[in-house]
């Protein structure tokens, strides 16, 4: 049996085996072609997760699909438009000669009609930012190193760590396209509630809301930016020689630092816009009525 195997990993090995070697060396030759072809094995599943992280991270998310639901949000956002304006000259005639409430009159006219222009310019404007978003991320993602991603034998140490810790590797990147696929659905839907949130933005009374979905939705467009941010340290960390002894403890920590940021950034806007939702006059008016 042992023969068998030792057999079938040379006939698989033969094609891998340099042309620099020869029957002088193909004791060394060949146990490196083996090791070579196992590190072959263990990369690809790695280089396809890596390349669906990477397009996550570089690619703008697609909101074509969602464009018929944004116009039906646009659509019934309009119907309060004329409300607004007679609510606003209405404030502008029984103002008098009262300067102070002339220049609000103003003020929310003057609000109100860039709301209408960024309300009916927002499907745009949110594309811009994914864009934005998408560029800065692949800059800084085309300055690591594809070798950062992949499991290779730069020394003994390390080559004993990536096969003790690749399976929790596997693991880590498994999370992070699990997350940033949540988010790429997430940043998707986004462009129903963007409008939305304009919209409640310049409101005086729904102002903090606006906010919250504002803030989110900015949070989940440039978060990848961020991210390709953490990686750049985590490859640069490789240049020092104690890190480099240590690559996959590195990666594996870099793609944990990712997912722990993606999660407490989301939890701290929310738990930031929330806050101003509370102490706004909409939240005072609930605890009020609830008291």
């Amino acid at each position: 049996m042992k023969k068998l195997l030792f057999s079938l990993l040379f006939l698989i090995a033969i094609p891998l085996v340099s042309a620099d070697c020869s029957l002088a060396n193909l004791g060394v030759c060949l146990p490196e072609a083996i090791f070579n072809f196992f590190l072959n094995i263990l990369n690809a599943p790695l280089e396809f997760l890596i390349d669906l992280i990477n397009n996550l991270l570089t690619e703008p998310v697609n909101i074509d699909s969602f464009r018929y639901f944004w116009i039906i949000i646009v659509y019934i956002i309009t119907i309060f438009y004329s409300l607004m304006f007679i609510y606003a000259g209405y404030n502008f005639l029984i103002s008098g000669y009262d300067v102070t409430k002339r220049e609000k009159a103003k003020l929310f006219i003057r609000d109100t009609l860039i709301m209408v222009v960024m309300v009916n310019a927002s499907f745009y404007f949110y594309g811009l930012l994914l864009e934005i978003s998408a560029l800065l991320s692949a800059g800084v993602i085309n300055m690591i190193s594809n070798e950062f991603f992949t499991i290779n034998a730069d020394n003994f140490v390390n080559v004993a760590l990536e096969f003790v810790f690749v399976g929790l590797y596997m693991i880590m990147l498994l999370t992070t396209l699990l997350l940033f696929t949540l988010r790429y659905v997430l940043v998707g839907a986004g462009i129903i509630l963007f409008p939305l949130g304009i919209f409640m933005y310049f409101i005086p009374f729904l102002n903090s809301y606006g906010k919250l979905i504002i803030n989110i939705l900015l949070t989940v467009i440039f978060i990848p930016f961020f991210s390709s941010l953490i990686l750049l340290i985590g490859s640069l960390m490789l240049d020092i020689e104690m890190f480099s002894d240590i690559k996959i403890l590195v990666m594996i920590s870099s793609f944990a630092l990712v997912n722990l940021c993606l999660i407490l950034l989301l939890i701290f806007v929310i738990v930031k816009s929330a806050s101003g939702v509370v102490n706004s006059d909409a939240g005072r008016l609930v605890r009020g009525k609830i008291g």
